[in-house]
């Protein structure tokens, strides 16, 4: 039967009979729904109303009684079933937990919830807080207090992230809930499958006025009931109220670890699916070996080709007489064989003069110069004039600045280039 909407309770409320303050709950109800009412309606009509046989304790562990002596406190132990540890990308950490938070028939604590309040409770429970343990109820009117002191007992140390209901024949049902651990505190009992003993669980808490009360205490909820928490308690009332498994797995945007079934944010998969990801993986690996391997040898060949090329300046180097240098960088060597070579030019061989003949030489044809005259470079060389090529000159005295600037230079002082020397007066090309 689906609960009373909010419009139609004061039409619903209307056609109820009203309770008198002679008559106990029991044989309220057992007048209102004899009159053709449904109990949904029944319960409506008393709503606030206080009852005579309302003078006892108010719920299971409470030993106070309130002002509204209709309102009873209830608690539910029933199973955790899996734990999975939860890495996300930005690097936070969770736990989620899921299981049997409570189902049908009555419980140690003599109550229990009918299918037709299941409903209402479940629409309650997403959102609602994980607790360590039922924190207390409030001093003066109705619900549950809070640690704030930054404790993790009785303190709220995650959420309900989802909640449904699975019929499982015959009347009866579970209420299953999946919530998220946040307070890092409870993270290695967890993981480590402390609390995966029978003996560990979570429990319901919550109020609610019953909609029928037995005389051994028993009590019987429906659709008058709040949701106000779910527990992470020691010792739960139910037989299979068990944490069962942690599971770790590897997935792509979260890494969930697992030691016996492999999930995937809450969903099993196949041993094909399994397989397939291995095999995925696998392949995915074997790529990245090959590229690297690509990478090295392609850095190898480049390696062995300078170096090839760095020995034939050490050969060169070793034929111009030179030692020491068998160690020296490419760059460094070309400018060393470029100083030595500078610093002895070729022998300038001059022509034995012939004497001059008496007889005249009739000019046949006009000398005709074959090039350019070229600019030169004179420098004294063991007290003579040696005059050098500009060109070669320039290509030398460039090879020693770069030389100096790279190995030598201090302070920021930087050799002239040739061309900067000949600008300043050091140089007169000729």
């Amino acid at each position: 039967m689906e609960p009373i909407k909010e419009e139609e309770k004061e039409t619903v409320k209307a056609k109820t009979p009203k309770p008198s303050a002679t008559e106990t709950h029991d044989e309220y109800m057992e007048r209102c729904t004899g009159m053709g009412n449904s109990k949904d309606a029944c319960m409506l009509a008393h709503k606030g109303h206080t009852f005579k046989d309302d003078e006892k304790e108010a719920g299971y562990g409470m030993k106070k009684k309130y002002p509204m002596a209709s309102i009873e406190y209830i608690f539910m132990e029933t199973s955790v079933e899996e734990v999975v540890a939860v890495v996300q990308a930005s690097g936070e950490t969770k736990l989620k937990i899921s299981g049997v938070a409570f189902h049908e028939g009555m419980n140690k604590n003599k109550w229990s919830i009918t299918r037709a309040g299941v409903d209402h409770i479940v629409k309650q429970m997403v959102g609602a807080d994980l607790t360590l343990n039922h924190p207390p109820t409030k001093e003066k009117g109705v619900g549950f207090v809070r640690n704030m002191d930054g404790g993790v007992n009785d303190a709220v140390v995650g959420i309900v992230t989802e909640a449904s209901v699975v019929d499982t024949g015959d009347g009866k049902y579970e209420v299953r809930y999946i919530a998220e651990v946040m307070r890092s505190e409870l993270f290695p009992p967890l993981q480590a499958g402390l609390w995966t003993r029978g003996e560990y669980g979570v429990s319901i808490g919550g109020w609610g006025v019953p909609m029928s009360t037995a005389e051994d205490g028993g009590m019987v909820f429906e659709s008058e009931f709040t949701f106000d928490h779910l527990a992470i308690v020691h010792k739960p009332a139910y037989e299979r109220a068990t944490i069962e498994t942690v599971n770790k797995v590897k997935a792509s945007d979260e890494l969930i670890y697992q030691t016996h079934d492999t999930t995937i944010n809450g969903d099993i998969m196949s041993d094909e699916h399994t397989e397939q990801m291995a095999s995925e993986l696998d392949e995915l690996r074997s790529q990245l070996i090959l590229a690297n391997a690509t990478i090295d040898e392609h850095n190898a060949r480049a390696a062995a080709a300078e170096e090839e090329a760095r020995l034939e300046l050490v050969k060169k180097a070793s034929e111009l007489g030179l030692n020491g240098h068998d160690d020296l960088g490419s760059e460094t060597l070309e400018s060393l064989i470029a100083s030595w070579e500078a610093s002895r030019p070729e022998p300038v061989v001059m022509a034995e003069a012939t004497p001059a003949s008496d007889a005249k030489v009739e000019a046949t044809s006009p000398v005709v110069a074959s090039e350019q005259p070229k600019k030169v470079v004179a420098n004294y060389l063991n007290g003579t004039i040696v005059e050098s090529d500009a060109e070669t000159y320039s290509r030398v005295w460039n090879a020693f600045a770069r030389a100096y600037n790279s190995n030598f230079s201090t302070n920021g002082g930087q050799a002239y280039t040739f061309d900067e020397a000949v600008e300043q007066g050091l140089i007169n090309p000729q």
